[in-house]
């Protein structure tokens, strides 16, 4: 499975899965916050030197961490249909966020009934009518804390948030939807495109947090998963080692 692509832009952009070197800096982060917040937001593991888990809640919070370079994005649907034409192996079989679905006023998840409000009220300032449903990209989104919400916490758009850059979602192929509320938008493992979950919590360890960045960038995150990776093989060699020496021990003859 391929770490990074280049998607072949004149901005020279990579895609790139993160790796888990965030992970400490992360969770550490996290005691700032409210209990009820916190609880939804611990969710990312690691394996193989990747991040893993991934949901709307969680990415957003990662991506107005200032936990990742300023240069950085998480990846778009236009992102990802680009690198898959490019790579088709590029995630396996694992699941990527990228934004969240809105397409009526109500929602039978009465979970997202007050995050719902809150968005309709941000596009409503931005002059942005629903129309048959929008796609929001998490890179147009902040959380705001809101002891209101079951989640502890309301989306928000933010500044980068226009009539241009909200998507209309029938711009898009969906194999999997839903006719109402609030849903997460997100690429399967098995490469459907979904806006049927209305869990914005949800996450597994096959999900996989994908960013875009400029080359120097990429390559600096390409460094350090390298050096992680050259780490824990060390570590297992020196282990092998060891368990070598003590087998060898054991064998000679006083």
């Amino acid at each position: 499975m391929a770490i990074q692509v280049s998607l072949r832009n004149k901005e020279r952009e990579y895609t790139t899965i993160l790796d888990s070197s965030i992970l400490e800096g992360y969770n550490d982060s996290l005691e700032r916050i409210n209990p009820r917040l916190r609880k939804y937001l611990t969710g990312y593991g690691e394996s193989n030197n990747q991040l893993t888990g991934s949901s709307p809640l969680m990415n957003v919070y990662l991506l107005n961490s200032g936990l990742i370079s300023e240069d950085a994005r998480l990846v778009t649907r236009e992102d990802l249909e680009k690198v898959l034409s490019i790579e088709n192996e590029f995630l396996g079989k694992n699941y990527v966020d990228f934004g969240l679905a809105l397409r009526i006023e109500n929602d039978s998840y009465k979970l997202n009934g007050l995050l719902i409000k809150v968005l309709l009220e941000d596009l409503r300032k931005r002059g942005i009518k629903l129309g048959k449903g929008k796609l929001i990209s998490l890179n147009l989104l902040k959380l705001k804390e809101d002891e209101d919400s079951t989640y502890g916490c309301v989306f928000e758009l933010n500044d980068k948030a226009s009539k241009d850059s909200i998507k209309d979602l029938e711009e898009y192929r969906w194999d999997y939807s839903r006719n109402e509320g609030l849903t997460r938008a997100y690429l399967d493992g098995d490469r459907r495109w979904n806006s049927y979950d209305p869990r914005l919590d949800g996450f597994n360890s096959v999900g996989r947090v994908v960013v875009v960045s400029g080359e120097a960038t990429a390559q600096k995150f390409l460094d350090n998963y390298i050096s992680r990776l050259k780490k824990e093989n060390d570590r297992e060699i020196k282990k092998i080692e060891e368990e070598y020496s003590k087998r060898i021990d054991l064998l000679k003859v006083e």
